[in-house]
């Protein structure tokens, strides 16, 4: 079986994430449908986006962004080429231009790896948070495989 790397749409879902799905979580700690999202290469955007945070965030700085954020955000760029990645995302437009953003970054990374995407089968108030560990698990084992990657990772070129 290949290694799985879990990319989960917040602290929340970690939380709450079943024991019995192996593979390594890593958490997409942005808001990246509020604020400023300028930056011509990720560098200039992680400058941007912490500078935003810790100034419209109580209680978030700069060093915080840098020691929390961005080091998940590393961990997306060195996915070893022979997991899969399990996108854990649902249809809310907060989650879904945090998608964009991932799948844009793995794509400029190189990765190439098959990438699913979990997701709950209604939407509701709560999504994730209103499961329970075996509908976590039952979504999990109804991945579905995305196929057009390019396509979908130029969304966040164009937001």
């Amino acid at each position: 079986m290949k290694t799985q790397h879990h990319i989960l749409n917040g602290d929340s879902l970690k939380q709450q994430f079943p024991k019995s799905i192996r593979g390594e979580l890593i958490v997409a700690r942005e808001c990246l449908v509020d604020g400023n999202v300028k930056g011509s290469n990720l560098a200039e955007l992680f400058d941007s986006r912490a500078q935003f945070i810790s100034q419209h965030y109580d209680g978030f700085s700069q060093q915080d962004y840098y020691e929390n954020t961005v080091p998940e955000f590393t961990k997306m760029q060195t996915i070893a080429s022979e997991s899969e990645i399990c996108l854990w995302f649902e249809d809310d437009l907060f989650c879904q231009v945090n998608l964009w953003f991932v799948l844009h970054l793995l794509r400029i990374s190189g990765q190439e790896n098959p990438i699913s995407l979990v997701r709950p089968r209604i939407h509701t108030q709560y999504g994730f948070g209103g499961l329970s560990e075996s509908e976590l698990i039952s979504i999990y084992e109804n991945r579905v495989l995305l196929k057009q990657i390019d396509e979908l990772a130029k969304l966040w070129l164009f937001y």
